[in-house]
């Protein structure tokens, strides 16, 4: 079986739990950015505009509040599920070699299962390998 149509074939099992990781990754990736965009764009108004007015004042403060919810927010909070995922797949694998499976555990861990087995076919298909089995 193709590569693509493996991982299709798993989107397909479970599709809420593939649009939920992707909506936590690409939150995870953009929050970092924010500030950036913030920093970038009082800089370039700066210049033109040649002192805070109030719309400067308000990417001042738009800059503080990203910066504080980045620290104290839902970021950390993200972050912190995330963990408790991977914390979940791992005691999911432990039990899963102990030969006592729980549900509980035993989903998280299968998808984290999925994820490496389709990061391995993307290294093996990126490098031209025959892509025997899963």
């Amino acid at each position: 079986m193709k590569t693509y149509k493996y991982l299709w074939r798993l989107i397909c099992y479970r599709p809420w739990l593939y649009a939920a990781d992707l909506v936590l990754w690409v939150m995870i990736h953009t929050f970092p950015v924010i500030p950036g965009l913030i920093v970038q764009k009082f800089l370039n108004d700066l210049p033109r505009v040649g002192h805070l007015n109030e719309g400067l004042w308000l990417l001042i403060m738009l800059l503080a509040a990203s910066t504080v919810a980045l620290a104290h927010g839902r970021y950390v909070f993200l972050w912190l599920v995330q963990i408790a995922f991977y914390g979940a797949a791992l005691v999911g694998w432990l039990r899963t070699r102990s030969g006592r499976q729980t549900r509980v555990f035993a989903l998280p861990f299968a998808f984290c299962l999925a994820n490496v087995g389709f990061f391995l076919g993307m290294v093996k298909a990126l490098r031209n390998q025959r892509i025997v089995t899963y």
